[in-house]
């Protein structure tokens, strides 16, 4: 792929991201987030937790968020899920609360299927939103399932790591640099493959793993560079004097808008990369139909490429 090729790839992903309102996505998504985050982690928690135990994956967790969002929001994420509870004042309060609790977890994954159809270009079908509602859950399900067994193979990752050092440090001696390195390439792997998940099984078309993968690895390089530049801001700035009380659920809240932009960004160089170099037409799910996208529709007003 030569120089110009990327440039007029990376122009065209731009300017579609920015045509598809990924700004207006992205602050959905954050309020999405906030509705989901507390039970989204209890349950990702549980089902780590069936292997290493609840307080190994909460502990695991919540280090890995105070890597990326600070200390002061990852003790309110904490506080978060630690409140949250199903009620137990009988049967029926309890399974309306069991209801409530997975729809609130769920709810940010519906938010990005919707999101990433608008990006590809599709929509529910008149008379098959009641169908796509449930379709919608069980793909979403199926992700939160997914990141929780990636939360298992970073416990295991880690507790491998941990061994690794004790087994090296006798024989060479302080090891502590390289299995560092080592635990931050494994960690962006780990995050490059839940993006790639995300972006292959949420949309409702078919995204082959090539262009997906491709796709994730620039959003987990963006990922990166915006956890550095959190961790900067954090520490330069006294950012609780400016917003009080609330300024460490502002910084989450922008960790997450800046997360969704640089998602929908990732999602938008998947599918020019898709429609550029693919040659079979783009499969459908059968409750979906095409429509244009707002850049399709300029190109087609201006003639413009």
């Amino acid at each position: 792929m030569s120089i110009k090729e990327i440039s007029n790839i990376t122009v065209t992903t731009f300017n579609e991201w920015l045509d598809d309102k990924t700004f207006k996505m992205s602050a959905a998504l954050s309020f999405y987030s906030l509705i989901s985050l507390a039970p989204l982690l209890l349950i990702i928690t549980g089902i780590a937790g069936a292997v290493f135990g609840k307080q190994a994956a909460a502990g695991q967790l919540f280090g890995s968020i105070e890597e990326y969002v600070g200390t002061q929001s990852a003790e309110l994420i904490q506080n978060l899920v630690m409140n949250a509870s199903v009620p137990d004042t009988g049967i029926t309060a309890a399974v309306l609360g069991i209801a409530v609790f997975l729809w609130a977890s769920l709810a940010i994954f519906v938010e990005l299927r919707d999101s990433l159809n608008a990006i590809w270009g599709v929509e529910v079908k008149p008379g098959k939103g009641f169908k796509v509602f449930f379709i919608s859950r069980i793909f979403s399900f199926l992700i939160l399932l997914i990141i929780g067994l990636l939360l298992v193979v970073s416990l295991i990752a880690g507790t491998l790591l941990s061994v690794l050092d004790s087994f090296l440090s006798d024989l060479i001696g302080n090891v502590i640099p390289l299995l560092h390195i080592l635990d931050m390439l494994f960690s962006f792997l780990l995050v490059t493959l839940m993006f790639a998940v995300i972006m292959k099984v949420l949309p409702s078309v078919k995204v082959e793993w090539r262009y997906a993968f491709i796709g994730a690895v620039i959003t987990s390089v963006l990922f990166s560079i915006g956890k550095f530049g959190i961790n900067y801001y954090l520490s330069t700035t006294s950012y609780s004097s400016v917003y009080g009380a609330a300024g460490s659920l502002v910084i989450l809240l922008f960790w997450i808008y800046y997360s969704g932009l640089i998602f929908f960004f990732g999602a938008e160089l998947t599918q020019v990369l898709r429609k550029k170099y693919s040659k079979e037409p783009l499969q459908l799910d059968k409750n979906v139909l095409r429509i244009s996208k707002i850049s399709e529709m300029i190109k087609e007003k201006t003639g413009v490429e």
